[in-house]
């Protein structure tokens, strides 16, 4: 990640082999301010209360309209570690999606049990999530293990 050396633009970039053929370079942030407030998001998703997380199928529609319907959308990224980042909140849950080609990597964090429950009941029905969630926490884990003895 950088910005250019010309001084032209604040913008922060990313590049290398990562990235969609035919592309050097992507403006990840448009701004310093934009990056740095990115990466501090992701940190409170990944570090804040319970998580569940998974490597699902590639983005689809519904799954995007249903997030953009029901959370507001924080600052979304692009080019890195996918083609584009997006990010979720509402009150005290959050949704991160590095979404590629070939599939999109979720992360479902709240900062209780009980909400992180309810939340994720919500999105069992989108993409593969429902086969696809695990957790590497105490919490997240309880709630996979509810839904798994759940009737469906």
């Amino acid at each position: 990640m950088g910005g250019p050396l010309d001084g032209s633009s604040c913008q922060v970039l990313v590049g290398g082999d990562l990235l969609d053929a035919g592309h050097a370079t992507v403006t990840y942030a448009a701004s310093v301010a934009d990056f740095i407030a990115a990466r501090r998001w992701d940190y409170q998703c990944l570090h804040f209360g319970s998580l569940l997380m998974t490597q699902a199928a590639e983005l689809d529609q519904a799954s995007l309209g249903f997030l953009q319907a029901r959370l507001a959308q924080a600052l979304a990224t692009t080019g890195w570690p996918g083609s584009r980042q997006y990010r979720f909140e509402r009150r005290d849950v959050r949704v991160m999606l590095w979404s590629s080609s070939r599939q999109c990597d979720w992360w479902i964090s709240a900062s209780t049990g009980p909400s992180l429950k309810a939340f994720a009941a919500e999105l069992l029905g989108l993409s593969n999530l429902r086969s696809a969630l695990f957790s590497n926490d105490d919490t997240g884990a309880r709630v996979l293990d509810q839904f798994a003895r759940a009737p469906r």
